[in-house]
């Protein structure tokens, strides 16, 4: 049922094949993502369309408490038309539904923010009486389906999460307090235990990051006694309609690693283990600070105008360094697909580490594989955050992306639609930005694909305006 790669040898490019065409034998290959909206049509349930959600039952309830259903995306048609029913028939109940199983598979890979994984089906209560009353019939019902963890609300049993709304209903905190009754609660185990040796030589010590998808440890190499870095992955996290889930894209990523460690740098994979519901790719630590903590630092508060002649020089530099490492990344035949500040290391040395590399996906892959999931708001291009097959030019409009964030501080304002390279224009004079390079970035993020510049004559530019930079003044 389940596919997993233990071997520690390394990932060819067979290997890699292997990872990206499976196809899980309790899920097999789909290319039409299903809706929700026949399921609640079949069992005649009203609703409306808000947005991305289907709304049930009534909105103007106060509502105190939340139920989340994490199931996984295969399974998320059959819980509906399980529970829909019962729910249904409550007059103090509210439900929340993604539209359709392309949205789910955007919200439990991150797109919506690292909040919300899991929480595509949601119910909404006016009382803890009302919660009380509905959990052992959802427990019941939801005995038999899986999904991911949800560390920010209690665990009640399998998939069946609870949190308590503060003030504006925004809010969401873990609660107890309202559960009079024997069902017991299971505690989120996100974590890990405290002291566990994972692999046998690595030792987590330190938090770094924390999401339902997993945690990022800073660790001890007990083999070697050394800083190492531990990625973890949680199962059933971030799963697509292909039935991979984040373990088999932290197995793509060491992969991809392995076949580019040699023409960019990127931290040395020293293992691969599994505990329990965890999978963990251990990687060397590299010390040093992520591009967009670096920006902060060099850029001033009001963005390029008011940035010093030798900090601007620098952050160009760093620019230049990430347009050769995605131009080496090309020449490998892989798309980068996840150009960000926060996916590029500025080592100790000055130089940086390409640290982002699990959404790279090759040129050509076998006919019916799919990429992952990959689209960060304000770096992915349209066509990426569709879902179509990777090319050049998404990496482009990303590059584009991200000179926007180096010089202003932010991501950008929106979505790349007609108008919106004027509005990088405008932007990019308001900050005094070379006149030479603001139609090229400006086109680097054009609706268009075609009208992207070619990567190529990005980087001569950058080049020239730099050298204009650095010998100014006869320095």
């Amino acid at each position: 049922m389940q596919f997993r790669i233990k071997e520690q040898v390394s990932v060819n490019l067979s290997t890699m094949e292997q990872i990206a065409s499976y196809q899980r034998k309790d899920n097999p290959h789909r290319t039409d993502p299903g809706d929700f909206l026949s399921v609640l049509n079949s069992l005649g349930i009203r609703y409306t369309e808000e947005g991305m959600w289907l709304r049930t039952g009534w909105y103007e309830i106060p509502q105190e408490y939340v139920f989340f259903l994490p199931v996984r995306i295969s399974q998320a048609r059959k819980l509906l038309s399980v529970i829909m029913p019962v729910l249904a028939k409550e007059r103090e109940v509210s439900c929340l539904v993604v539209k359709d199983e392309t949205e789910m598979v955007r919200m439990n890979s991150g797109y919506y923010g690292l909040h919300m994984p899991g929480k595509g089906i949601q119910v909404w209560m006016s009382s803890g009486k009302t919660a009380a009353k509905l959990a052992p019939e959802l427990l019941a019902l939801t005995v038999n389906f899986h999904g991911m963890r949800l560390p920010d609300c209690v665990c009640l049993e399998n998939v069946l999460y609870v949190s308590h709304v503060i003030k504006d209903r925004s809010l969401l905190r873990k609660t107890r307090e309202f559960f009079y009754n024997p069902y017991r609660f299971f505690k989120t185990v996100n974590s890990l235990p405290d002291k566990i040796i994972v692999g046998k030589w690595f030792l987590p010590v330190k938090i770094i990051k924390s999401s339902g998808l997993g945690n990022t440890y800073k660790g001890i190499n007990l083999l070697e006694m050394k800083w190492c870095l531990l990625q973890q992955a949680n199962i059933h996290a971030a799963d697509d309609l292909q039935g991979r889930d984040i373990r088999d894209r932290l197995l793509w990523q060491r992969a991809v690693m392995e076949r580019l460690e040699k023409v960019v740098r990127v931290p040395k994979i020293i293992g691969y283990a599994e505990y329990g519901a965890f999978s963990f790719m251990v990687t060397e630590f590299i010390e040093g600070e992520n591009l967009m903590k670096q920006t902060k630092k060099l850029l001033h508060p009001k963005g390029w105008i008011g940035t010093g002649r030798k900090e601007r020089i620098l952050l160009m530099r760093y620019y230049l360094e990430v347009l050769e490492i995605v131009e080496r990344i090309h020449r490998e035949g892989f798309i980068h697909r996840n150009v960000q500040p926060s996916s590029f290391m500025v080592s100790l040395n000055g130089k940086l580490v390409a640290i982002g590399l699990g959404f790279a996906w090759p040129y050509s892959n076998s006919e019916g594989c799919e990429p992952f999931f990959s689209g960060a708001k304000g770096y992915a291009s349209p066509e990426q955050q569709q879902g179509n097959m990777p090319e050049v030019s998404h990496d482009v409009y990303s590059l584009g992306a991200l000179f926007y964030y180096l010089v202003t501080g932010r991501d950008l304002p929106g979505y790349a639609a007609d108008g919106m390279p004027k509005e990088v224009t405008d932007q990019l004079r308001l900050h005094q930005v070379d006149e030479l390079l603001i139609p090229r970035i400006a086109r680097c993020l054009s609706a268009r694909s075609e009208e992207r510049p070619s990567l190529e004559k990005l980087k001569m530019l950058i080049i020239h305006v730099l050298h204009d930079m650095i010998f100014r003044n006869g320095e």
